[in-house]
């Protein structure tokens, strides 16, 4: 299969599962807690552990979709990858910050996130925003791990640390709406 095909395919794939797991056990969980919806996400990644078992261990370093001939720009050599990780992601949260504050959709999604109750009393479809919102960021971690995995060499098991330094990103950075309210 083409590495562009591939691309589609894993992008639909992981906003697909994003999507299933808010209809599963996120939407059933009792307790709407912070810490309760991030311990349930990380109990879902667990599955992912048997990829090996579908697909086979493969230790080779996954292609480039951009070609793997250095750009030698003033005597510094820059990999393709690296530009299109740069572009596609200044692209990426420029699309969402339209799509935040630009459409009736994004503004319903801010309204459910500043305060569901709010966002009910309004007549917002708060679990309808709540599931675009997972499959969106289903779609943006697919992006995110098929642009970042040719760099990183990343593998199915190396999950633990990466969601750590994320998870402590957040932390420190809080989890409150992106730069600009």
């Amino acid at each position: 299969m083409p590495p562009r095909s591939r691309f589609f395919l894993t992008l639909l794939s992981v906003a697909l599962t994003g999507f299933l797991l808010e209809r599963g056990p996120i939407r059933q969980a009792r307790s709407k807690e912070i810490l309760i919806l991030v311990m349930i996400t990380w109990a879902c990644r667990s599955p992912s552990k048997a990829s090996p078992w579908f697909s086979g261990e493969r230790t080779d370093d996954p292609a480039s979709l951009f070609g793997e001939t250095p750009l030698v720009l003033g005597g510094a050599a820059i990999m393709p990858q690296s530009i299109w990780i740069f572009g596609i992601t200044v692209a990426a949260v420029l699309a969402l910050q339209y799509f935040l504050r630009g459409t009736i959709t994004g503004k319903a999604m801010r309204a459910v996130a500043a305060s569901r109750r709010t966002a009910v009393l309004s007549g917002i479809p708060v679990d309808r925003m709540i599931l675009l919102s997972f499959t969106i960021s289903g779609a943006l971690g697919a992006v995110a791990g098929i642009l970042l995995t040719p760099v990183t060499t990343t593998s199915y098991d190396v999950g633990v640390m990466l969601g750590l330094k994320g998870f402590s990103a957040a932390i420190l950075g809080g989890y409150g709406p992106s730069p600009g309210r």
